[in-house]
């Protein structure tokens, strides 16, 4: 993996960073448990405006390390209009959540399932999918 640069960063909580192989932007969580619903909101909308401003397309949400869950408060606002807003809004038209979760299996289907909705809510010009590996992860933005 290479890192050309870091966007959003808050200490055992939230990384953003560039990865120029894949020309992708990386959110990756490791606690993303926050209460009052500023760390995640933070790092999304300074990842999507990096994205935009540079025309990246593809991003990457990483949660196979993360060891709790996002706040209710944060689960709300991920389901909301604005969120998908955001998201049409910028460059990002490719979107892969790399999980912990076996190649299959109950987890994995969640994954899924929760891949198919979310593009399905952001419209046509989406793509949406799920790896659990780099391997997984390169063939879906390299093809």
């Amino acid at each position: 993996m290479s890192r050309a640069g870091l966007v959003y960063y808050v200490s055992g909580r939230i990384e953003i960073f560039h990865d120029s192989e894949l020309a992708a932007l990386n959110c990756s969580y490791v606690r993303a448990y926050d209460e009052a619903g500023v760390y995640v909101q933070a790092a999304v909308r300074s990842g999507l405006a990096y994205a935009t401003k540079h025309n990246v397309q593809n991003w990457i949400v990483d949660v196979s390390d993360q060891v709790d869950s996002m706040s209710a408060v944060d689960q709300k606002w991920e389901n909301s209009e604005d969120f998908l807003q955001l998201f049409r809004d910028s460059s990002i038209r490719n979107i892969l959540l790399v999980t912990a979760a076996p190649a299959s299996g109950e987890g994995r289907n969640s994954a899924a399932v929760w891949a198919k909705e979310f593009e399905t809510e952001l419209g046509d010009d989406f793509r949406v999918g799920v790896a659990t590996n780099r391997h997984e992860t390169r063939t879906f933005f390299l093809r």
